[in-house]
């Protein structure tokens, strides 16, 4: 009996087949009657169905001067993290955050931005097409259901978009020779770097213009607050690495807009000299050594030579330098910054010059040139060897002759 009832059953479903139920219903949307130009608008969208809405998406078209801002899905219905404007961004969509709905349900705010320029009197219509929804058992259905629409009258007359002040500068580049601008000027940027390209450079000029032919430019001193005048503005730091900032005030109040300028130049040469050579040898500098001795073997007459490391930013003094001399000594050696202005100091280098013979006899003198002319008698280191040779010889001849004195009173005897 139980199968036989089993047996009707099965025949009467190919007989009579089970069909889902196809969903119908609306979608409605409500915003306010008016509004003014440039202004966003909030519309609220909901539905209704004959049965469970578990998701859904609509298409919003906009006959006037507005654009859809944006959509805000109602989270108590719609799950959080599911729901937005498609890339059209003209269609919203949503999914259930449980079995979904059924009946009147609240699907979201619609959000609506009146163009600037929207005419008085004109009407903005807001259309819901291309309805789709899902059931709960992710069937779709893309007939069924009909959208709304809602009409927004914009109030007021054609307003133009506020005038935007003007404000911060217009052009700034360096207008002296040896000073860069980096970054190239823009519209955004308002720190700039000032570079000097050689560490001689101790003044240099900006030129800048603002926007507003009204705003003042004001150039001051970041540290000190001092004003500067943007023609010659003095590099204050001496040597170095140094550093200055320069800050640009341009108008007040409102549209005041500061932009800063850091200035740098190349780091000034070590105080030091790069070769030098006394007489036939050449001397093996030590960085940080400025006393040299050097011993010269059977030379009347010599001269110093010298070079210095940085000759762009110091000179060398030359009362010793490619001269001829004959006396042993001391001599100075001053290095001196080109720039008499710049507050560097300067740098002595002494050589001690000691002359000697292949004999080995030395002199390395009693006289200190290292601010003052030395001696110009070439002769007198070898005088003292020629009497000394004289009283030796004299000496011989004495020994002899009282030698043979000696002799001749022996043999009388």
């Amino acid at each position: 009996m139980r199968k036989t009832k089993l047996l009707i059953f099965t025949l009467l479903m190919f007989i009579f087949p089970l069909t889902a139920h196809a969903l119908s219903g609306t979608f409605s949307i409500s915003c306010p009657a008016s509004a003014t130009p440039g202004s966003t608008v909030q519309c609220t969208v909901t539905g209704n169905s004959d049965g469970i809405v578990a998701g859904l998406s609509s298409k919003v078209v906009i006959d006037g001067s507005a654009i859809v801002a944006g959509f805000d899905r109602n989270s108590s219905i719609w799950k959080d993290t599911d729901g937005s404007l498609k890339d059209d961004g003209v269609t919203f969509f949503t999914t259930a955050s449980g079995d979904g709905s059924s009946g009147s349900f609240n699907i979201g705010t619609l959000s609506l931005t009146v163009a600037e320029n929207a005419t008085a009197g004109s009407n903005i219509t807001v259309s819901l097409t291309n309805i789709a929804v899902c059931d709960e058992n992710d069937n779709d259905y893309t007939t069924g259901f009909t959208g709304g629409s809602a009409t927004i009258a914009v109030s007021s007359g054609s307003v133009n978009p506020p005038a935007v002040t003007e404000k911060g500068l217009k052009s700034l580049y360096c207008s002296s020779e040896g000073c860069v601008l980096s970054p190239q000027f823009n519209s955004t940027d308002t720190t700039y770097g000032i570079y000097l390209e050689s560490a001689s450079i101790t003044s240099f000029a900006i030129s800048a213009t603002a926007k507003n032919s009204s705003d003042e430019i004001v150039f001051t001193d970041s540290d000190s607050g001092t004003p500067l005048n943007p023609e010659a503005i003095v590099f204050n730091t001496s040597g170095g690495n140094a550093s200055m900032s320069v800050t640009i005030k341009v108008g007040s109040g409102d549209s005041l807009v500061e932009y800063t300028l850091i200035a740098s130049k190349p780091a000034v040469g070590a105080l030091e000299l790069s070769s030098l050579v006394v007489g036939d040898q050449t001397i093996d500098l030590i960085k940080g050594k400025y006393t040299y001795d050097v011993v010269l073997t059977d030379v009347d007459i010599f001269q110093i030579h010298a070079t210095v490391a940085d000759s762009g930013n110091f000179t060398l003094d030359d009362t010793y330098l490619d001269k001829d001399f004959s006396d042993p000594g001391g001599y100075g050696i001053v290095i001196s910054p080109a720039d008499s202005t710049s507050g560097l100091s300067t740098q002595t280098y002494v050589v001690n010059v000691i002359k000697q013979t292949s004999g080995g006899s030395s002199n390395s003198g009693s006289g200190n040139n290292s601010g003052a002319t030395p001696s110009t008698n070439p002769k007198t280191g070898s005088f003292s060897t020629i009497v000394m040779a004289a009283v030796l010889i004299l000496s011989l001849f004495a020994t002899l002759y009282l030698y043979k004195q000696n002799m001749a009173g022996y043999n009388k005897k």
